[in-house]
C-alpha cells in the first residue's frame, strides 16, 4: 500500500467526507475544519489509512465475487450467482487448499462458517518499554486448519551505502547492517535475502555476510551481549517504476524471509524513531522508510490425487523510498533543448526573403533535438517515460514551425491576408504558449517528485 501511494500524487489517497452542513456539530459551531486539510494532508495518519484500508477490503471482495461468477452464464438468477459464489469460497479458497489473492490482502475462508481465516498476531506490553510488539511466539494456520507455533526475530536492518542503481537490469547494489536479538532461532544461516540478484553464470547470490558480532559476551563488552550483529553486501532486484522519470520516486527494498519451511519466523523491527535515516545514496534522495510485511503462498498441487493446497510463508520487506536527482537531467536535457527551442523560434522573425536559412534553422533544430535524444543512455521501460513525451512535445512544436514556415510563404495562403495573419498569429503567440504550459507541466511534476 505504501508503494502505490508514495509513488502516485497524494490527493487521490486522501478520502476525506464532504461536509454535511446540517449535521448537529456544523449547525451549532462545535465541528471545525481541521488546520491540516487546509494544507498538505499526510495520506497515512490514522483516519486516512483506516480509510484506505476499509476501501481495500471492499475492493477485495469486488474482486473476490467477479472471480467467482466469471464462468457463470450472463442473465442467471441472484440464487444461481449466490450458489456459485458461496462455492467457490468454500472450495476454491477454502483455508489450507487456496486463497484468493487480492490487491492488498489474501483472502482464505473456513469451509463451515464461510468466515474470513485471518492468521492471528500476539503481541505484548513489555515491562518498561512503553508500546506493543509482537510477542517471542507467534502461530500460522496449517493445512488443517489449526494453528502452528512460530518465532518472531526481532531483526533491523541500517542500510550504510546504496549505489549502482541500474534502471535496466532493475538492481542495485547495497551495503548494510543486520542486527537481531540473540536467540537459539536468530542465526543468519536460516535468513534468505529473497531478491538479492541471482547471477545467471554462477547460479548463485551475488551477496557477501561478515559476522561483526556473534552475540554473548565474546565482543569484549564493544557490542551489546544481547545482539548479533553481520555486515552485508550485495546486489538486490528493485521494480522500477519509470513513467515518470526522471521525476520518479523508486522503492529500494532488503527482502528476507525463511530459508525452510520448518523454521519460519515473523519479523519485528524496532519503531522507526528509533532506526537510523543516514544513508549514503548516489544520485539519490532518501524520503523515508519503512517495514512491510507480506504473505504469501505457494500453490500446491498433488499429481496423483488432484488435491490442492497452498502452503503460506511470510516475507519482510525493509524499504527506503528515494527521489531521483535532477540536476544532471536538467543540465543535459532541458536547457539545451530550450536553447534548440529558442533559436527555433527566432528563426520565424527572419524576413521571408531568407526562406531558405528559415527552414534549414528549423530543421537543424529538430535533428538537433532528435540527436540528443538519441545520445541518452537507454531505459528499457515498457511504457513512455515522462523524458520520452518531453522529446515527441519538441519534435512536435518544431515540426510545426517548419510547417507553418512553408504555409506563409505558400502562393495560396499568401493570396488571403486573413489567413496568413492567423498563421503568424499561431507562429508568434501560440507557440510559445504551448512551451509555456509545457514548462509549467514538467515544472509541476518535479514539485509533485519533491
Amino acid at each position: 500500500m505504501r508503494k502505490l501511494v508514495v509513488q502516485a500524487p497524494s490527493n487521490p489517497w486522501i478520502f476525506e467526507g464532504a461536509k454535511n452542513a446540517r449535521a448537529p456539530g456544523w449547525t451549532s459551531g462545535e465541528c471545525k475544519v481541521r488546520d491540516e486539510i487546509r494544507g498538505v494532508r499526510d495520506p497515512f495518519d490514522a483516519a486516512n489509512t483506516r480509510a484506505i484500508a476499509i476501501g481495500a477490503r471492499y475492493a477485495d471482495m469486488v474482486a473476490l465475487l467477479a472471480g467467482s461468477l466469471r464462468g457463470v452464464p450472463r442473465g442467471a438468477g441472484i440464487e444461481t450467482l449466490r450458489s456459485q459464489a458461496v462455492a467457490q469460497t468454500t472450495t476454491a479458497f477454502a483455508a489450507g487448499r487456496g486463497t484468493f489473492k487480492g490487491t492488498f490482502e489474501n483472502w482464505s475462508f473456513d469451509p463451515s462458517t464461510r468466515t474470513a481465516s485471518r492468521t492471528p498476531f500476539v503481541v505484548i506490553l513489555p515491562r518498561g518499554l512503553g508500546r506493543l510488539q509482537l510477542a517471542p511466539v507467534q502461530f500460522r494456520r496449517a493445512r488443517d486448519g489449526g494453528l502452528r507455533q512460530i518465532k518472531t526475530l526481532y531483526m533491523d536492518i541500517d542500510l550504510i551505502k546504496a549505489h549502482r542503481v541500474d534502471d535496466n537490469e532493475k538492481t542495485f547494489f547495497a551495503e548494510f547492517y543486520l542486527a537481531m536479538h540473540d536467540d537459539p532461532a536468530a542465526e543468519i544461516d536460516n535468513i534468505e535475502f529473497a531478491n538479492a540478484y541471482l547471477d545467471p553464470r554462477t547460479h548463485g547470490r551475488q551477496i557477501s555476510i561478515e559476522a561483526i558480532h556473534a552475540g554473548g559476551n565474546g565482543g569484549s563488552g564493544i557490542f551489546p551481549a544481547s545482539m548479533k550483529i553481520y555486515k552485508v553486501v550485495g546486489r538486490f532486484l528493485f521494480d522500477p517504476q519509470l513513467a515518470s522519470y526522471p521525476f520518479d520516486t523508486q522503492s529500494f527494498a532488503i527482502e528476507v524471509q525463511p530459508k525452510r519451511g520448518d523454521a519460519a519466523f515473523i519479523v519485528q523491527p524496532p519503531p522507526l524513531e528509533l532506526r537510523d535515516k543516514r544513508a549514503t545514496t548516489e544520485s539519490w534522495e532518501q524520503i523515508t522508510q519503512y517495514v512491510g510485511y507480506d504473505e504469501d503462498f505457494v500453490p500446491i498441487v498433488d499429481s496423483f490425487t488432484h488435491e490442492a493446497s497452498v502452503a503460506p510463508f511470510y516475507k519482510a520487506s525493509f524499504v527506503w523510498m528515494m527521489r531521483r536527482e535532477t540536476t544532471d537531467y536538467f543540465l543535459r536535457v532541458v536547457v539545451p533543448l530550450v536553447f534548440i527551442l529558442v533559436i527555433a523560434y527566432l528563426s520565424i522573425f527572419i524576413p521571408g526573403a531568407h526562406f531558405e536559412a528559415i527552414v534549414t534553422i528549423q530543421v537543424t533544430a529538430l535533428l538537433s533535438a532528435v540527436a540528443l535524444y538519441i545520445s541518452l543512455p537507454k531505459l528499457d521501460s515498457d511504457t513512455a517515460t515522462l523524458s520520452d513525451r518531453i522529446f515527441v512535445f519538441d519534435y512536435m512544436l518544431v515540426s510545426i514551425m517548419i510547417a507553418i514556415s512553408i504555409l506563409r510563404i505558400n502562393p495560396l495562403i499568401a493570396g488571403h491576408r486573413w489567413l496568413r495573419g492567423a498563421l503568424e498569429f499561431v507562429h508568434v503567440a501560440i507557440v510559445p504558449a504551448l512551451v509555456a504550459v509545457a514548462a509549467y507541466f514538467v515544472y509541476g511534476m518535479s514539485i509533485a517528485g519533491g
